[in-house]
């Protein structure tokens, strides 16, 4: 039997709008798939054609629910901003790959998704460039060798003064805020994650970025995002000033009422 996603009819969601964040201000929307228990045939009929191609190529079925998951979860949320169905949010992808919005929507909103396990983050902002990263916060026994090779001098020798199980976490810690920062400068993993220097002479982490070595010498904020035991998450934003505002875990879910499994 095929496993292939039906296309089928988009559903007719009631839309709630939501205003664009302000200027600095990041909306973060959190939710854990393994919890909500959410129905992947009727969320892939609000994919695009190209978006169940993708996740039918997952070599997992469970890889594939969580491509459907975030996916259709994108595209319900910004629904609500953009104040269209959810299966009409035209998407493209820029020359690195990270998903956009078409010119046709106007420009005044920018997003980033990322996932870890069933655990989904997605920013939103006003249009100005976002990005966001979760990771699973575990040792990783080959950091030293990552660290030699993509962070800066000073970044390595802060991690190499600490214990190796507290150097591995902090490791992560570093990988994350660095990710979040080329997620949102659209160039993901090709990006040189050394320009991006996160701790001064003394150790301390930065919260906001304005290295010449950062691509058009781009300004940066970054904040660490309280996240689900056991992970790590990061949000930047361009520009001096970031806030991050947590959306109602309860409104997400209403969103979503439609696609629970029963």
């Amino acid at each position: 039997m095929s496993t292939d996603l039906p296309c089928g009819l988009p559903l007719r969601l009631n839309i709630a709008p939501l205003d664009p964040p302000a200027p600095g201000v990041a909306d973060v929307w959190h939710i854990n798939l393994q919890v909500q228990k959410l129905d992947e045939l009727n969320l892939a009929s609000l994919l695009s054609e190209t978006e169940r191609q993708h996740a039918n190529a997952m070599t997992t079925s469970e890889l594939r629910r969580i491509a459907v998951a975030s996916r259709a979860i994108l595209r319900i949320v910004l629904s609500q901003y953009l104040k269209v169905l959810p299966s009409d949010i035209v998407l493209r992808t820029t020359d690195h790959g990270k998903p956009v919005l078409c010119k046709s929507h106007g420009g005044r909103i920018g997003f980033n998704l990322s996932h870890a396990g069933n655990q989904v983050l997605l920013a939103v902002s006003n249009g100005t460039p976002v990005g966001i990263d979760i990771e699973c916060n575990v040792p990783v026994s080959d950091w030293q060798d990552i660290v030699s090779m993509h962070f800066s001098a000073r970044e390595e020798a802060h991690l190499l003064a600490l214990d190796p199980t507290s150097a591995s976490l902090r490791f992560i810690e570093f990988w994350t805020r660095k990710e979040a920062v080329l997620k949102a400068l659209g160039v993901g993993l090709s990006g040189d994650l050394k320009v991006i220097e996160l701790v001064d002479e003394d150790g301390n982490l930065f919260s906001f970025l304005n290295s010449p070595a950062l691509p058009d010498q781009r300004q940066w904020s970054l904040r660490d995002l309280r996240a689900p035991r056991g992970y790590r998450a990061c949000v930047a934003l361009e520009g001096p000033r970031l806030s991050a505002r947590r959306r109602s875990t309860t409104l997400l879910r209403e969103l979503l009422t439609p696609f629970f499994r029963l």
